[in-house]
Order: C-alpha cells, then structure tokens, then sequence
C-alpha cells in the first residue's frame, strides 16, 4: 500500500495564470504518484480571479489522472479538508508549495504540527532578494512570526538550488539536514518538426511571457528598447499582477522609437504559447531573480536563444551560445545583447538554433533523469 502525501498549493491545473509554479507543482506531482497516494488541495480561483475556474467540481475531492485533488473556494474549506485527511489517514508526508501564503501553507504547516506529520516547505524563490523587495514590511513580518515558534526549526526545506538553499539557511539559520536540494522536473511534449520564422538581418522579433511584476524586470526591459538599431517587433504575454507598475511600463511603451513595436497580448495558456514560440527569434526576460525559470526551458525547446538575469539556475548562456546572461540592472547591458541578435542574418541564426537543440535534449536525458531519481528516492 502507497504512503499518503499531501500537498497543498494555490494553483493547480487547469489553473495556468501563475506561470511557472503550477508546471512546478504539476511535474512534480506527475513523478511522485508512482510511488505515493497523492492528495491535492488547491483554489477554485486562477490566479487573480474572482469566479471558479470552470469544468472542475468545487468542494468535493475527485480523482483525476491518478491524483486525488479538491478544489476549493474558501478558507475554511482548506483548514477543515486537511484536518479531515489528518484525521481519515495516516499521512506520511504534508508539502506546502510556497512559504508567503497563510492559506494554501500556513494553515497546512500548522495542523501538520498539531498531528506530528513531517512537512516540507518549498519556497520557490520568494526568500530571493529581488522577491522580498516587493511587499517588503509585510514579508519581514511574516517571517519574523514564523522565527518565533520553535517546531518550525524542524520542519524540512525544499531548494531548487545551491543558491537557493543558502538563501533559506541564512534566514532561518538552519542545519544542513533540513534543507533537501532537488531541482524542477522538467516535462515537455515538443512537436518533432519545429518550423521556425526566417530571421531578416536588422530585423527581430521577441517574445515576452511572465507575469507582470517587478521581480520580472519589465520596465528595464522595456528601457533598453530605446536606443536600438533595425526593425523590431515584442510581444508580451502574462498576467498584469501589479496594476501600477504595468502603468509605469505603458508610459514608456508609448516613448519609444517607431522602428520599435511593443504590444501586449494578454494572457495565453501554455499549448497555445508552444503553438506560437516558433514565430519568435529570441526569448527576453532578464529578471531580477528566478527559482527555476520553465519559460527559459520553453523556450530553449523550441530553438530560441534567450537572454536572461544572472540569479537564475540556467548560467553560462554565452559560453555554450544559446542566449546571454546579464545584469538585470544595467539598460546598456541588456541592450546590447539584443542589438547582438538583431545583426544576425539567417545562416548565424542556423547555428544558434542547432545549439539550442542539441542542449535540450542533452538535459532531458542527463539532468533530467537524474532529478526524477532524486524525487522517487532520496527526497522524503
């Protein structure tokens, strides 16, 4: 008989607003149902929404694809539906899938140490310095809480990095055992022939997606538009989830050059997004900070170079000629790796696309495989 896992997370499919977090989640899940009885309580809502998603039964647990999730729409229903699994089964193992999240983490965290069943929490990047700037005071507060209580010195840590697992031990001064590194799996279904567009030299044309945040480094992004040479086309793709500070970024969308044409193209689930990158030539994002980055992986998959921030797994871009690293701060920086690629003709962009290409499929095979062992057997 399988041991009983129990997750909870705000967004689960066919949940998709959140970006990356819920391919994390979903993957994740995916890997660990082979071994566990996986139990899911997750939001009716996407992100920023205010009616339930559709096509999903609210407030009732339901299988789907071997996993048994609920859906629900309110606090309460968290609280009393994990108490009601605490209380049904013995539970192995409880995972929180965020850390800034009294509902979906702190109740889970809390009833788990009432029922003294180990939990793990996955912070997934927020403990990063670019992610701690926004809604500054209240994080400190959150985490200054969180200090006081001695059980939370026990309960274990999931890293997606080195990186991230020093960010987690300096604010909590934690033992080494408490900390599980274990990267994202990465899963992905790529069409075997990918067309992609001729690129025209002095001409590019980029894609965009992530959430509208700070964090994501847009305003800069869009900074570093300015001063370029030849004819290029950005689109943007995700949800607005900081209203003010997509303002700021339209004021200077509406500044820029003629030869430079930025849109936003709102939301767009991710089969359609796969339908759409072979269009692109380069990937953008140089965000401030990423705890893993599936859109950089995306992209990649489907042979577009990418240029990215430096606090992010997927390092040494330049060295393997697949895209640039660069320091999000720094306008010039950023600027000049585009106007790199809007110089290159077709038979270059070749080259880069072939790079791409054999990267991929040299991660799946290698640093994927090894992850999901990792998952099944070295990770609870």
């Amino acid at each position: 008989m399988k041991k009983i896992l129990l997750i909870s997370t705000e967004f689960f499919p066919p949940a998709y607003r959140a970006g990356g977090p819920v391919n994390s989640v979903k993957n994740f899940v995916n890997v660990l149902k082979s071994k566990y009885e996986v139990y899911i309580i997750t939001s009716a809502k996407d992100l920023n929404q205010k009616s339930n998603m559709e096509l999903i039964k609210i407030n009732n647990w339901i299988k789907k694809n071997d996993i048994n999730i609920i859906y629900v729409d309110s606090t309460l229903k968290v609280f009393f539906n994990i108490l009601k699994i605490l209380l049904k089964y013995k539970v192995h193992f409880c995972y929180a899938s965020s850390f800034f999240n009294v509902k979906f983490s702190l109740i889970i965290i809390f009833l788990a140490s009432i029922f003294f069943v180990p939990v793990m929490i996955a912070p997934k990047g927020e403990l990063f310095q670019g992610a701690l700037s926004s809604k500054k005071f209240k994080k400190s507060f959150y985490i200054f809480l969180f200090k006081i209580f001695n059980y939370f010195k026990s309960v274990k840590w999931h890293a997606t990095s080195i990186y991230e697992k020093k960010q987690i031990k300096n604010f909590f001064s934690l033992s080494e055992r408490n900390i599980v590194i274990c990267s994202n799996i990465v899963q992905i279904k790529i069409k075997k022939y990918i067309i992609n567009k001729t690129k025209i030299k002095n001409k590019l044309k980029i894609i965009i997606p992530c959430r509208i945040t700070p964090v994501k480094n847009i305003f800069r992004t869009i900074l570093s538009l300015r001063d370029l040479r030849g004819d290029v086309v950005v689109h943007i793709f995700g949800e607005v989830d900081d209203l003010t500070y997509w303002q700021k970024c339209k004021n200077e969308i509406l500044s820029l050059p003629k030869n430079i044409d930025v849109k936003y193209k709102g939301t767009i689930r991710s089969k359609k997004l796969f339908e759409i990158y072979p269009n692109y030539d380069v990937f953008l994002m140089p965000s401030l900070s990423e705890n893993f980055g599936y859109s950089i992986f995306e992209a990649l998959s489907f042979r577009l170079p990418v240029i990215i921030g430096q606090n992010n797994p997927w390092i040494g871009m330049e060295k393997i000629k697949i895209g640039f690293n660069v320091d999000p701060k720094n306008v010039k920086n950023i600027s000049e790796k585009v106007q790199y690629y809007i110089n290159l003709n077709e038979n270059e962009f070749k080259i880069i696309r072939q790079n791409c290409k054999l990267y991929i499929e040299s991660y799946i095979k290698n640093v994927n495989s090894k992850i999901k062992n990792n998952l099944l057997n070295n990770f609870f």
